[in-house]
């Protein structure tokens, strides 16, 4: 019998025992145990425009806070030397790019180091795939154009939590079902160390989609894609999509299509992935009445 590392037996200890009702069905959780390998193979991205552009970016907390939960430093923060001594803070972290619609939920908890240097957080959306665009300075946001939340949008002392507090989002306004992503904006005006504003912030258990429906639920557990992990192939089978008319898409970790097909009858395929790099994948499949996403690694 295989063992079970325990850091796994740790993890596995939170997901089902400390957030039994949010994270136990999530469709995407990150809880920023390793930011490094977050950044380099998650699908998480990160710039910072503040001008004048200083030395900090998103990165793994370095003991200012207790996380939330898991290792003492397994949370992600951001603080007032995003800015180079005095000026505007926007600081951009990116979660990968996901399946949005409207009544999708998002979780996460936050917190600041100091009430008198006020924080602002902002969570903002775009639906333009992949994209990171968020315009060219500090003021600008590109493709990120929904303000979903903002956390003491007034800047005022005391506004923003001091200890772990649970924020949550459900989206709206989006028509159908689009391809996106959620993005993070440190974002402090009058800021820096010769400033007024900003002080450190941090974010932990970041969650998407953590109550999924019934029927969302039951698709998930519905399509089939095996072997995991893939070496040389990997074959998508489900009972409940015979006979239906489907497109698969396979993205790569950057959001390029690196292989598409669509299906008029489907009863079973297989991909190849000897010529694919190794690393993760996205698996997008589009049926009549729902599209499904699934991560696969390649080795």
């Amino acid at each position: 019998m295989r063992k079970i590392s325990s850091k796994a037996f740790r993890l596995l200890l939170k997901i089902f025992f400390i957030f039994p009702s949010v994270f136990v069905n999530a469709q995407y959780y990150q809880n920023f145990d390793n930011v490094s390998t977050m950044y380099s193979s998650g699908g998480w991205n990160q710039v910072n425009k503040s001008n004048p552009v200083g030395t900090c970016l998103w990165s793994q907390d370095n003991y200012v806070f207790t996380a939330h939960s898991g290792a003492a430093n397994s949370s992600i923060m951001a603080n007032y030397m995003s800015v180079n001594t005095f000026g505007t803070i926007s600081n951009w972290l990116f979660a990968p790019f996901m399946n949005i619609k409207n009544g999708d939920k998002i979780a996460f908890y936050t917190i600041s180091q100091y009430s008198n240097k006020p924080d602002r957080l902002q969570v903002r959306m775009n639906t333009n795939g992949n994209s990171t665009n968020v315009g060219a300075t500090e003021s600008t946001v590109g493709d990120f154009t929904t303000l979903l939340l903002e956390i003491n949008a007034s800047q005022t002392a005391g506004g923003y939590p001091l200890t772990w507090t649970k924020q949550t989002i459900t989206v709206s306004g989006v028509t159908g079902t689009v391809s996106g992503r959620i993005a993070f904006r440190y974002y402090v005006t009058s800021a820096g160390f010769s400033g007024s504003n900003a002080s450190t912030i941090a974010i932990d258990d970041f969650c998407f989609n953590y109550n999924l429906g019934i029927k969302e639920y039951e698709y998930n557990s519905k399509i089939n894609i095996y072997p995991s992990p893939v070496n040389d192939y990997f074959e998508l089978t489900s009972d409940y999509l015979k006979g239906k008319k489907i497109e698969i898409k396979i993205y790569n970790i950057s959001g390029k299509i690196v292989e598409q097909k669509t299906i008029e009858n489907f009863c079973k395929t297989k991909f190849e992935t000897i010529a694919y790099s190794k690393g993760v994948y996205f698996v997008e499949v589009t049926a009549p009445d729902f599209i499904f996403t699934k991560k696969i690694i390649v080795k």
